[in-house]
């Protein structure tokens, strides 16, 4: 599936997955995304367990085509389905070297966000290798050189109760988000048993995002357990609580 140019995928119960639905035996479809929006749908994005291999050397383990560049995942007042369960803009499970590049997620509901069965969570994974980065505006950029601040074209998340979960107990496969931005997030980045994470250069703001908070739900920036060989570094964290 190749979305792009303003293509547009909303109001859906699954806006688009790797596998054919209720059959786990058809999975392995490729996903990209440029310029596309996700709107108002109960997920996205979902994908299932596969792994790729070069199409010559069969033993030899590539990563996932699957990219989304300049791509917006958003909810708001509109989100009319109204009974499943909570979900997150993109799930994945189980795959490797899906990009998120200049990606924006947001949930936008103002009315009874508590209430709301649009999607609490930007990213939710299990068992995945995936990054979260920046584009750059700026034209022929030479190989090897870092964009300049003022050209980078930062993906981003707000609004969320969870930002990014990430999850991986039993897998080698990692996570990296660098350069991005969350704001007005209860929680923003959280890692579970997952080694060599790489959290690097991101603006954190730890904020209530319409949420009612109850006992120990008061957010975070970062939380890591369970995990080592993780790399946080540069990153500004900030809140708006008093």
């Amino acid at each position: 599936l190749i979305v792009r140019n303003g293509g547009t995928i909303e109001n859906a119960h699954a806006g688009a997955t790797n596998w054919k639905s209720n059959d786990y035996d058809a999975i392995g479809g490729v996903i990209q995304a440029t310029d596309a929006i996700f709107r108002n749908n109960r997920v996205d994005v979902g994908f299932a367990t596969y792994q790729n291999f070069a199409p010559s050397k069969s033993y030899i383990k590539v990563g996932n085509h699957s990219f989304f560049r300049n791509t917006e995942f958003f909810s708001d007042n509109d989100y009319i389905e109204g009974f499943p369960q909570r979900d997150a803009h993109v799930t994945m499970w189980n795959v490797d070297g899906i990009s998120f590049m200049n990606c924006h997620f947001a949930n936008n509901v103002t009315t009874d966000k508590d209430n709301s069965t649009a999607p609490m969570r930007g990213i939710y994974s299990i068992n995945a290798g995936y990054k979260v980065e920046a584009g750059c505006d700026y034209p022929f950029l030479p190989v090897g050189h870092p964009c300049p601040s003022e050209d980078l074209l930062k993906s981003s998340f707000s609004g969320f109760n969870m930002a990014m979960e990430a999850s991986g107990a039993s897998t080698s496969y990692t996570v990296r988000v660098e350069q991005s931005e969350f704001s007005d997030n209860l929680w923003n980045i959280l890692i579970e048993e997952m080694d060599n994470v790489s959290i690097n250069r991101n603006e954190i703001e730890v904020a209530d995002a319409g949420y009612t908070l109850t006992g120990s739900n008061t957010g975070a920036g970062i939380v890591i357990y369970a995990s080592t060989g993780y790399i946080v570094e540069e990153n500004t964290l900030t809140t708006n609580f008093s």
